[in-house]
C-alpha cells in the first residue's frame, strides 16, 4: 500500500515537473529575457547557443517573428543563405509584423540575396526599406556597396550623394572616384567622348583628382587604337581614302593622349612611371621621339631622385650607343632601397649591351619585358615604389577584385 501510495505520488510529481518545464507557456518577460541572452551569445559570437534560445522561444511563442529573423541570420552567418532565405521568406508574409520586424527582415532577406549572388533581389530589398523608411541608412549604404560591386557607378553616385546629404558630409571626392570608375565602363563600350565629359565632371567635383587626366589620355589612346584597327582591317585597301581617314583619326587621337599623361606626370611626377612608357610609345608612334628626353627631363626637375625617370633617361642615352653614359647615369639606383622591378630590368639590358657586342635578341627581349610590366594593370596594381591611393582605390573597386 505505502509502496503504491509512492509510485502514484512520483507519477504525479513528473506530470508537473513535466507540465512546468514542457508545456507550461513562458512568461512574456522570460522571453523577453532569453531573447535578449540570444543577442549577447550572438553579439559574442556564440552562434550555435543563441540559436538554442531563439528555436525554444519559437516553440513556446510561434509569433515571435524577432527570433524568427535571427534564427534565419545565424543560419546564414553559418554559410547556409539559402536556408536562411527559406526561414526569412516563411515570415515575409505575415500580417501581424511590426514596421521595426518588417525593415529586420527585409534587411536579412537582402543579406540572404547577397550571399547567394543574387544582386538583382538584393537590391530590391533595400529599396523597399527605403519605401518604409526613405532615410534608412542601412539601406542607402548597402545600395553604395551593392552598385559598387555591380558596376552601376550612376546609380551608385546617386545613393552616395544622398547619404552625403543625409550625414551632411562632403564626398566630393569620393564622387568623383565614382565618377573615373563611369567613365572607365564607358571606354570598355567605346563610348569615348561620353566617357571624357564624365572624367571632366570628375575634375570639376575634385579639382585635385590628377589621375583623371591619365584616364582621359587612355581614352584617346584607346579610342585611336580602334581607328588604326580599321585602317588595317582586311576589308579596307592600304592607301585608299578609307585607310587614309582612319589613320588621321588614330595619329590625331594618339597626339591628344600626350598632354594629359604629361598634365598627369607633372602633377604626381612620383608617378610617372605610370605614363612614361605610354607618353614614349606614343611619341615614337607620332615620329616626336626627340621630345621624350626633355619630358623625363622636366619630370627630374620637380622630382630628381626619381628612378623610373632616371633609367628611362638612361635608357635614351644607350639607344644613341652612349652607354657609358648610360650606366653612369643609372650607377647606384640598384643599391636604392626601393628600386623597382623596373629599373632593374634597364640596368641588366645596359649591362648586356656594354658586356656584348652580340646581345641585340637579348635586349630586344628585355625591352619587350620592360613594356608589358609597365603597361600591365596587374602590374600597376602590385607596385610598391610609388602609390597613388586613387588609382588604387580605383582597381580595388573594380569587378575583378569583388568576390
Amino acid at each position: 500500500m505505502i509502496f503504491s501510495y509512492i509510485f502514484i505520488t512520483a507519477i504525479i510529481l513528473c506530470g508537473v515537473t513535466y507540465y512546468y518545464i514542457k508545456i507550461k507557456p513562458l512568461s512574456a518577460e522570460k522571453i523577453r529575457d532569453m531573447y535578449l541572452e540570444g543577442l549577447d551569445l550572438l553579439i559574442s559570437g556564440h552562434r550555435k547557443k543563441a540559436y538554442q534560445y531563439f528555436k525554444k522561444i519559437i516553440e513556446q511563442d510561434t509569433e515571435n517573428i524577432k527570433s524568427y529573423i535571427k534564427m534565419g541570420q545565424i543560419i546564414r552567418e553559418s554559410k547556409n543563405p539559402k536556408q536562411a532565405l527559406k526561414i526569412h521568406h516563411s515570415i515575409a508574409m505575415r500580417k501581424d509584423i511590426s514596421t521595426y520586424e518588417k525593415i529586420e527582415l527585409h534587411k536579412n532577406l537582402s543579406l540572404d540575396y547577397y550571399d547567394i549572388r543574387d544582386m538583382v533581389h538584393a537590391i530590391d530589398e533595400c529599396l523597399f526599406i527605403l519605401k518604409i523608411d526613405r532615410n534608412n541608412e542601412w539601406a542607402i549604404s548597402q545600395l553604395i556597396k551593392y552598385f559598387i560591386q555591380s558596376e552601376q557607378w550612376e546609380n551608385a553616385s546617386t545613393y552616395l550623394i544622398k547619404y552625403n546629404q543625409m550625414k551632411k558630409i562632403n564626398g566630393s571626392h569620393k564622387l568623383a572616384l565614382f565618377k573615373i570608375q563611369q567613365g572607365r565602363k564607358m571606354v570598355e563600350n567605346e563610348q569615348f567622348e561620353e566617357a571624357r565629359l564624365v572624367y571632366e565632371e570628375a575634375i570639376n567635383l575634385y579639382q585635385d583628382l590628377s589621375i583623371a587626366y591619365y584616364y582621359i589620355g587612355k581614352s584617346y589612346s584607346i579610342e585611336s587604337e580602334v581607328h588604326y584597327k580599321n585602317a588595317n582591317s582586311g576589308d579596307i585597301e592600304v592607301n585608299s581614302q578609307e585607310y587614309k581617314i582612319n589613320m588621321e583619326k588614330a595619329r590625331k587621337l594618339l597626339a591628344k593622349s600626350i598632354p594629359m599623361w604629361i598634365r598627369y606626370s607633372t602633377e604626381r611626377p612620383d608617378q610617372s612611371w605610370l605614363v612614361i612608357h605610354l607618353l614614349k610609345d606614343a611619341l615614337f608612334v607620332l615620329n616626336r621621339f626627340n621630345e621624350f628626353e626633355v619630358i623625363l627631363k622636366n619630370i627630374l626637375e620637380s622630382d630628381p631622385n626619381n628612378l623610373e625617370v632616371l633609367a628611362s633617361l638612361a635608357d635614351i642615352h644607350d639607344q644613341r650607343n652612349e652607354t657609358s653614359v648610360a650606366l653612369n647615369l643609372i650607377d647606384g639606383l640598384e643599391d636604392a632601397e626601393d628600386t623597382s622591378l623596373l629599373v632593374k630590368l634597364i640596368r641588366v639590358k645596359l649591362q648586356a649591351r656594354k658586356q656584348s657586342k652580340d646581345s641585340t635578341n637579348i635586349i630586344k627581349q628585355l625591352d619587350d619585358i620592360i613594356h608589358s610590366l609597365a603597361t600591365d594593370e596587374q602590374f600597376q596594381k602590385n607596385n610598391k615604389t610609388h602609390r597613388d591611393k586613387d588609382l588604387l582605390w580605383i582597381y580595388e573597386n573594380s569587378r575583378e577584385n569583388v568576390t
